[in-house]
């Protein structure tokens, strides 16, 4: 009986070990991509397998207990000049667990790492999906820049898993499509000028 005891706690005591094993994040940064230093205080990199697939890696990025005011970024810094003149489209799908408000993608280009001179950025702030989601934002790359970063990340607490990162030139809309998505106050002629605004609450 003993034995029998023996062999069964060993065989609930392996299972346990590959459950754990299947879940845990191999911790480390991607070959070419950098993270800000000292992020390890605060915050844990690596790839989630429960999240990943064959064809796909999914990397998280998670906050640990004390990261309330801290940053982590993952980035990389590519030369530019491929892309100088180009309307480049930078793509991630994405998802964040519940409470994670401040996780951000962005695209950002300069002359040289020196220097912000010919500074050029966008990012996209409002990453709110807990399902997996394709992420966009797009920047067209001055003639005189020669660096460009891409990279995503979290502020203060949360967690957010990237994968299926694409970098590509974006097709540019026919005028039939610009067209279609100028604002309204780019369509409308200016009228008669007054000194200031006058009746903004309909009262006359």
């Amino acid at each position: 009986m003993k034995y029998g005891k023996t062999i069964l706690a060993a065989a609930l005591i392996a299972a346990a070990m590959n459950l754990s094993f299947a879940g845990d994040v191999q911790l480390g940064i991607p070959k070419a991509w950098n993270v800000n230093a000292g992020y390890q205080d605060h915050y844990l990199v690596g790839i989630d397998p429960s999240e990943s697939s064959k064809d796909k890696k999914a990397l998280v990025i998670e906050s640990k207990d004390n990261a309330e005011d801290k940053f982590v970024a993952l980035t990389q810094t590519i030369d530019a000049a491929p892309w100088q003149g180009k309307r480049v489209q930078f793509l991630i799908e994405y998802k964040v667990s519940e409470g994670t408000s401040n996780a951000e993608i962005f695209m950002h280009a300069n002359e040289g790492s020196d220097t912000d001179k010919g500074n050029s950025s966008t990012t996209s702030t409002d990453l709110k999906a807990k399902d997996w989601k394709t992420e966009k934002i797009v920047m067209i790359i001055g003639k005189t820049l020669t660096q460009l970063q891409i990279g995503a990340g979290i502020k203060g607490q949360g967690k957010l898993w990237i994968r299926d990162v694409k970098l590509q030139e974006a097709i540019q809309p026919s005028k039939e499509e610009q067209e279609k998505k100028r604002r309204l106050d780019q369509l409308v002629h200016m009228g008669t000028m007054s000194q200031s605004a006058t009746n903004l609450n309909f009262s006359e």
